[in-house]
């Protein structure tokens, strides 16, 4: 009787072992079988593909997906990256646009009239445009050093920058400072010294606009740097330089669906997106959403982790999907940069869903994120 006993116990022992070995050792990602129809779906989606370079990274993608990210015009501040130095106070912040060279000359004649027009709360910190660098011999651009904005004492300053190259315009702005005015003579002494930071991020921004180029959306560089939209940023010699580049592609045959994709050379996280699958979880139940898959992947010689979930969409039938994976999520570097590459159409709000499965979906997903890789000569 005691021997029954002891073998109904082992029952569920041998049960969660058996388990736990079909967890650690079945295959990832799961593997799907896609429907005659679904599979001619998928064929003609990704019959067609373009790489594309990201930060020091290269991506295929079906050529219906083109890059949103850089299409605004440069005053709206589309910020596409963001380069920050470690002696310096604030972070250097890009936009980029295809234009032909007449109409930036066009841009920054009017750039120029409107700072000059602009008028400070306080008289006192006119003019609103304190000075126009020229850029160094060779470079088509300007820079503009003007107030913070028309309310803040001028020590504030904002260094406006703009470079044309390959028929590109990319603007670079960055928040400065310069209090030698005697108006300030009684903050300088309480602090006992003065801050002047423009020649210093003059020299800094020069440097950065010395090193990007515009380029083509298909082209891949050879030489070591980042790609950011529209334009190439060459390696900064001190490896030192932080970058944070983000782009965004969308495609017709996909409305609302949306290809993120984030890149850095600094972050370095202290968990992984599986370590706090849990956490995730918990706030996904909260609003009645799930993890349909998670696990490691091995892709092209990159270590990855991503996540798959699926929920309801708040006034209609169709699931919302956000798809997400890590690479080098905790030691991002110039030679491991961080990346986050993400799928969703939770912003697809109005455009109704175009009939695509969540099969169809995952295979979409494994397909295009197999493609990612390191650029050859990035470092």
């Amino acid at each position: 009787m005691q021997s029954k006993h002891k073998s109904l116990w082992l029952i569920p022992f041998v049960f969660i072992v058996v388990v736990m070995v079909w967890f650690f050792t079945r295959d990832y990602p799961p593997k799907i079988k896609l429907s005659s129809a679904e599979e001619k779906h998928m064929n003609e989606l990704l019959s067609d593909m373009r790489t594309h370079c990201v930060g020091r990274y290269l991506i295929d993608l079906p050529a219906s997906f083109t890059l949103s990210t850089g299409t605004e015009p440069l005053e709206e501040e589309q910020w596409v990256a963001d380069i920050n130095w470690p002696d310096r106070s604030y972070k250097a912040y890009i936009a980029s646009k295809r234009m032909y060279y007449p109409a930036f000359e066009q841009l920054l004649k009017r750039r120029e009239k409107e700072l000059s027009e602009t008028r400070t709360a306080n008289p006192v910190n006119m003019p609103f445009l304190k000075k126009i660098w020229p850029l160094p011999a060779g470079m088509k651009g300007i820079i503009f050093e003007r107030n913070l904005d028309t309310s803040a004492d001028d020590a504030l300053r904002t260094l406006e920058a703009y470079v044309h190259s390959n028929d590109v315009a990319i603007k670079i702005q960055k928040k400065s400072a310069n209090d030698l005015s005697p108006r300030y003579k009684k903050d300088r002494e309480r602090r006992g010294s003065e801050t002047n930071y423009i020649p210093g991020d003059i020299d800094k921004i020069n440097d950065l606009l010395s090193r990007i180029r515009g380029r083509e959306s298909g082209e891949v560089p050879r030489e070591p740097g980042s790609c950011i939209a529209n334009a190439f940023i060459a390696i900064d010699k001190s490896g030192r330089e932080q970058e944070d580049i983000t782009l965004l592609f969308s495609s017709k045959k996909l409305p609302g669906v949306n290809i993120e994709v984030s890149t850095n050379n600094f972050l370095q996280s202290d968990d992984s997106l599986l370590d706090r699958a849990g956490e995730i979880s918990d706030a996904y139940s909260r609003v009645n959403a799930s993890i349909l898959a998670k696990g490691s992947r091995k892709i092209n010689s990159l270590k990855a982790e991503e996540m798959i979930a699926s929920g309801p969409k708040p006034g209609s039938n169709n699931p919302i999907y956000i798809f997400s994976l890590y690479v080098n999520e905790m030691q991002g570097s110039n030679r491991t940069p961080w990346l986050n590459f993400n799928l969703s159409n939770e912003s697809n709000a109005i455009i109704p869903y175009t009939g695509y499965t969540q099969d169809e979906l995952i295979m979409f997903w494994n397909a295009i994120t197999q493609t990612i890789r390191m650029r050859p000569g990035a470092n």
